[in-house]
């Protein structure tokens, strides 16, 4: 009877036990928070890594002009991505949150604030904040 006992105990998972945490999360199809997961600081590091990395690096726009590729330098869409994005948050802040949004939730969005063909701002928007609805027709689809 005691090897019986052994098997249908449950081990409880301690506060400091991480393996123990995303072994569970694993096992009883639990899934931890983006707060959550950012607290574990091997997640933490390595997001901070991957995000500054990518984030640093300057988005460049390119045009062909009689089969040559030339670097356009004085462009509106240049300076949203690297520099100003027209929203509280510059270039550098902007592209690391679509990082490590990406990283953590699987998703990252912006919206591209137009007016007609002018492109005024690009803003962040957290994932949270965005629901999809979908139809019920089977026929014309829409999201």
């Amino acid at each position: 009877m005691g090897i019986f006992n052994k098997f249908n105990k449950k081990e409880e998972i301690r506060e400091n036990d991480i393996e123990g945490l995303l072994l569970s999360s694993k096992l009883d199809k639990f899934s931890i928070s983006k707060e959550m997961s950012l607290q574990i600081p091997v997640v933490s590091g390595c997001t901070n890594l991957i995000s500054n990395l990518i984030a640093g690096l300057p988005i460049k726009l390119y045009q062909e002009v009689n089969g040559e590729v030339k670097e356009v330098k004085n462009d509106v869409r240049v300076g949203l991505l690297n520099d100003e994005t027209g929203d509280i948050l510059d270039g550098f802040q902007f592209k690391k949150a679509l990082v490590e949004d990406f990283i953590l939730e699987g998703n990252a969005y912006a919206y591209i604030n137009k007016v007609r063909n002018n492109v005024k701002s690009l803003n962040y928007i957290e994932p949270k904040y965005i629901s999809i609805f979908k139809s019920t027709d089977p026929i014309f689809k829409d999201v």
